[in-house]
């Protein structure tokens, strides 16, 4: 399992961060904002004064913050990513740091061929799950959960909208004995971003481990229905 390149101090930074902002203590929800003087810069609300800006950079760089504003007061918005990474001790989620297989192989899938075809190196663990109804549907449950997480900062309320019913589509084709594979392709393509609903290419990247699940389930309940 990969882990976050970060120094101690810029992950305790991070929990920092994080703790002020569940604590409702950042100027505004998500958003820390910095105050220079003396060449140093104070965290507001974070009760904590850097030399320089470079932790914080620093979490930008491995995605887990994000930079809205430069300036004489520059602004860094907490990213989901963030939270997930101080949940799981900052190493990278399995899917994340080694994929099953290649996002290229998921948009061929997705856009003409046969979603079927990705079942040939599927996860064991996820067949057993197929396998047992109620397990899968606490499984469907738990991914959409973590996957609506992560893009809800970043959509609007109209965008984010439509976005869970794509989501909520999808988990009722995959409860399916069998599902539509029209409407699953469509569903997929959804949620990756490359059909409807529009988002950034961070975003994008950042959702393939928890689109992934969900297309290995399609494959395997597909497969089975034929």
């Amino acid at each position: 399992m990969n882990t976050y390149n970060l120094t101690e101090s810029q992950k305790d930074l991070l929990r920092i961060i994080v703790k002020s902002d569940d604590e409702e203590q950042l100027v505004e929800k998500g958003v820390v904002l910095i105050m220079p003087g003396n060449d140093q810069y104070m965290l507001w609300g974070c009760k904590i004064t850097l030399d320089s800006l470079t932790d914080l950079e620093a979490l930008c760089d491995e995605d887990l913050l994000d930079k809205m504003s430069s300036g004489s007061s520059p602004k860094y918005r907490v990213k989901n990513s963030a939270r997930t990474a101080i949940a799981n001790n900052f190493n990278k989620p399995l899917d994340q740091s080694e994929p099953r297989f290649t996002i290229g192989a998921i948009i061929g899938s997705i856009n003409g061929g046969s979603v079927q075809a990705i079942g040939n190196a599927l996860n064991s663990e996820i067949k057993q799950i197929v396998n047992d109804p109620q397990l899968m549907q606490s499984y469907l449950e738990e991914i959409a959960d973590k996957l609506l997480n992560e893009v809800k900062a970043e959509l609007s309320v109209k965008e984010y909208a439509k976005y869970q019913e794509a989501v909520e589509s999808l988990k009722q084709q995959l409860a399916k004995e069998k599902p539509s594979e029209s409407v699953v392709k469509k569903m997929i393509q959804s949620i990756s971003f490359l059909g409807d609903i529009e988002s950034s290419i961070g975003l994008m990247l950042r959702v393939w481990s928890f689109v992934q699940p969900f297309v290995t389930i399609a494959a395997l309940k597909l497969a089975n229905a034929t």
